[in-house]
């Protein structure tokens, strides 16, 4: 069920009061990082705290790719911890791609990160694959509108198209062993989400809650076959 005119209003004037006009600069997890104007806020996001608060507590992997990776805190710190040994960012927009880019040269892991304009994995090649994909999804699903900018699209996924194509793209950029993850907060139908994914034929199992605000859960898929 799409969420209902009186709250996709509500969201969309929060959406608006946290949209970047010019470029800046924040600190987020005690390090400075470049955001471009319409670039998603890490600083002010309770998920982007809990993001990296549970990837640093997973096993370390070669390679590591975030699907919506905003200005690259993920993939950059993923590299600086010791969580892979390269990392792939991929994002829908590019003044996200290109404070990512900024990013990882600021605190020196360019060599070991690779930053993508990509609408969920379509800018990946089939030979492309990851020990880890990771994706700190909108929390808002569903809205009527098709018509939304690339910041717009950090909240709102009409018709659940991308992230069906997360669940159904994402085995063929997944090595042997992979994990496949995604985070997900109650603004959103969790039922919904576990029911698009076992129609791509994955199990879901919550491996992490914060249940501070409203709850976010980091919920790992399985190939149920």
């Amino acid at each position: 069920m799409a969420p209902s005119s009186e709250k996709v209003s509500e969201l969309m004037s929060e959406m608006d009061s946290w949209r970047i006009r010019e470029t800046t600069t924040v600190t987020f997890q005690d390090l400075d990082w470049v955001l471009l104007p319409e670039v998603y806020p890490i600083e002010r996001s309770h998920s982007s705290v809990f993001a990296w608060q549970v990837l640093q507590e997973l096993e370390p992997v070669d390679s590591f790719l975030e699907i919506g990776c905003g200005p690259g805190n993920n993939v950059v710190l993923a590299v600086k911890a010791g969580l892979c040994r390269r990392a792939t960012g991929a994002d829908i927009n590019p003044n996200s791609v290109e404070s990512a880019q900024l990013n990882a040269d600021r605190h020196g892991v360019a060599d070991s990160v690779k930053l993508l304009v990509s609408d969920v994995f379509d800018a990946l090649g089939e030979e492309d694959k990851f020990d880890l994909i990771f994706w700190n999804s909108m929390p808002d699903l569903d809205v009527e509108s098709t018509e939304l900018s690339v910041f717009e699209r950090n909240f709102f996924d009409p018709g659940y198209e991308a992230h069906r194509r997360y669940f159904s793209q994402a085995r063929r950029h997944l090595t042997e062993t992979g994990r496949l993850m995604l985070l997900f907060c109650s603004n959103g139908s969790i039922d919904l989400l576990k029911r698009t994914a076992a129609e791509a034929g994955f199990t879901s199992e919550i491996i992490a809650e914060r249940g501070e605000g409203h709850a976010h859960w980091l919920i790992e898929f399985r190939d149920a076959h």
